[in-house]
């Protein structure tokens, strides 16, 4: 399924905000890496699609900077290396990362939600399977605090 909403700009590249996309889009890397020229979104799903891994959501994160809402959802996450690039978006409102628990063996903590402490902006996370239970929830909101004191 894709689903794309622009604006009456006629030029792609500058129309699209939303985009919704599932696994038969981006099945490789390649795949994936064409969305970064898709600098207008403020919007972006992503489902079921392995060619969205570490490196493709970094390089999302470090292109299309005006996203305000992220999901990737069982997606080719497999570590924390994303992170940093994500935090780089300082825009987002929301933010999703879904990994399947039966492919990847991730139970992040602490110092890897920590990465996501510049999202200052940021009123929804959801993270299910990426970070341990505890970390999220009231641990955001310190962690969050903490990182506001320091760069005060």
């Amino acid at each position: 399924m894709v689903t794309a909403r622009a604006s009456e700009n006629t030029n792609t590249r500058e129309a699209c905000q939303d985009l919704d996309l599932d696994c038969k889009h981006l099945a490789t890397l390649a795949d994936a890496l064409h969305l970064t020229v898709l600098t207008s979104l403020t919007r972006l799903h992503v489902c079921d699609a392995a060619g969205v891994d570490d490196t493709a959501a970094s390089a999302l994160a470090l292109r299309l900077k005006r996203l305000q809402e992220l999901r990737l959802s069982y997606c080719g996450l497999r570590s924390a290396a994303a992170l940093p690039s994500i935090a780089t978006l300082t825009g987002l409102t929301s933010l999703g990362l879904y990994v399947d628990p039966q492919t990847a063996d991730l139970d992040l903590g602490r110092d890897e939600l920590r990465l996501l402490a510049p999202l200052t902006q940021l009123k929804e996370l959801e993270c299910d399977a990426l970070f341990g239970e505890p970390a999220v929830g009231e641990e955001w909101i310190d962690v969050l605090q903490q990182w506001q004191r320091q760069h005060a």
